[in-house]
């Protein structure tokens, strides 16, 4: 082998390594639960396979997104969003073991990626108590602290713990805006055909190219119970409320309704920074 066809084949496959160790150590992203098998939990003798395989999927049905970001963050969402997790991660040994962290509790799992389909990834979670697999969702936006799930950006979602005034009411009432404001950008970017807004739904009504208030009977419980009590909630209903009645919020519509509301909940979110609520 002559000496530029050796550092040719040298580059190449450094390159090839390279590409390879990101594909193993990477585990950024947003993953979605395909399945969850519980091992501490006594399990009964069956012959019967598909009926064993079907078992390790039923947790999957509560649909699980677990988004896990750059700075060693992550946030859980599950239920219609009824239960929300957030905390940090760490290596214990890259690309092997990794531990998450919340509320002072650490879970330390071996890890194991695999190559699905493609660009489709799936990670596999261990520890004694239980397996886990996620399937890769989406690739994380390179300014990832715009994504929906992103801590940052649901606060709004953590209990009240006292009363609050109009103004924490008022920017607590910002940060859901600012989540919903991010759902549509992302639903942009990404080019998706369905927006999920199974983890968001609240005091906001979508509309094709419109934003409105949703009816309190249909304002799901989890939204409501954010708030100290049922009339913090109120309160928060009625600043929204007399904000879209007293502003023009309406812009020319186009052909793209995503566009539109996001375009809408940018207006909402700066007059609600601006003093106009």
């Amino acid at each position: 082998m002559n000496k530029i066809t050796f550092i040719a084949f040298f580059c190449l496959t450094m390159l090839s390594c390279s590409d390879n160790n990101d594909a193993i150590t990477n585990i950024c992203g947003i993953w979605t639960l395909t399945e969850s098998e519980h091992l501490n939990e006594r399990k009964s003798i069956s012959d019967d396979a598909l009926l064993e395989d079907s078992k390790k999927i039923l947790e999957a049905k509560q649909k699980i997104t677990l988004s896990i970001f750059p700075d060693n963050t992550y946030t859980k969402l599950c239920c219609k969003g009824d239960i929300y997790e957030y905390g940090t991660w760490k290596w214990i040994k890259e690309g092997e073991r990794v531990c998450f962290s919340h509320q002072g509790k650490n879970e330390m799992y071996k890890l194991k990626i695999e190559v699905i389909d493609d660009s489709v990834y799936q990670i596999e979670l261990k520890n004694r108590n239980e397996i886990i697999r996620f399937k890769s969702q989406e690739k994380l936006f390179v300014n990832y602290k715009e994504e929906p799930f992103y801590q940052a950006n649901n606060e709004w979602r953590l209990k009240a713990s006292r009363k609050e005034n109009k103004q924490e009411i008022i920017n607590r009432l910002g940060n859901y805006f600012k989540h919903i404001t991010y759902l549509l950008k992302a639903a942009d970017k990404r080019d998706l055909q369905i927006i999920s807004f199974e983890y968001s739904m609240g005091i906001i009504k979508i509309y094709s190219s419109g934003i409105g208030i949703e009816e309190d009977e249909y304002t799901p419980e989890n939204w409501k119970n954010i708030f100290y009590d049922t009339s913090q909630y109120d309160e928060a209903r009625s600043i929204y409320n007399n904000y879209l009645k007293n502003n023009n919020i309406s812009f020319p519509s186009s052909s793209d309704w995503v566009k539109d509301d996001y375009t809408i909940m940018l207006s909402i979110y700066n007059d609600l920074k601006t003093g106009k609520f």
